[in-house]
């Protein structure tokens, strides 16, 4: 139960609204009263940021793989917590340690993750996971769970390639060397 919530919430960090029962700002100026102000979005998102430090095991990690690591190291950096913050450190430690894990999402959300923490220091992760994933695209172009079964796979599905592709690309645009095959 703990894993889906903390799941949840890196995931929906940036929607986050303001509780049940605090009083709301005005709306802003522009007539939009749908639109929440920034400052109840600024709250909502330290709020969740809060709660995802308390969440961060003794050994850096967040959840039980380096997938929801990885997304929770995600959400704090676009979250604006620097990547120099104590708990954002520890977690692209545990993930360097825990990557490669065989997954799909942990080598995509890792790819991701670490490419927002620290593009230099992590290169070399980085482009080991871009090469797993590059070989591990099944015959049908998707790409499926486990990548050290995948390649011997006809078909994938849907949440994993789209995963695989994010990362890939993101990578790239990021100047990291990606073939094009995947695309």
């Amino acid at each position: 139960m703990r894993s889906a919530a903390l799941l949840t919430l890196a995931a929906a960090l940036f929607l986050a609204s303001a509780r049940a029962g605090e009083q709301r700002p005005p709306p802003p100026a522009d007539g939009d009263a749908d639109r929440p102000a920034q400052a109840v979005i600024d709250a909502a998102v330290a709020r969740g940021v809060k709660w995802l430090r308390g969440e961060q095991k003794r050994d850096g990690s967040f959840g039980q793989g380096p997938g929801e690591s990885a997304l929770v190291l995600l959400a704090l950096r676009h979250s604006g917590v620097p990547a120099d913050d104590r708990a954002c450190l520890r977690a692209a430690r545990r993930l360097e340690r825990e990557l490669p894990d065989g997954t799909v999402y942990g080598a995509a959300l890792g790819v991701l993750a670490l490419l927002a923490q620290d593009e230099e220091l992590h290169g070399p992760k980085v482009r080991e996971l871009v090469a797993d994933l590059v070989r591990a695209q099944c015959r049908n172009g998707q790409w499926t769970y486990s990548y050290r079964a995948t390649a011997r796979k006809k078909s994938g599905d849907n949440s994993n390639t789209q995963f695989a592709l994010l990362a890939l690309a993101v990578a790239r645009v990021r100047g990291v060397a990606v073939a094009s095959r995947p695309f």
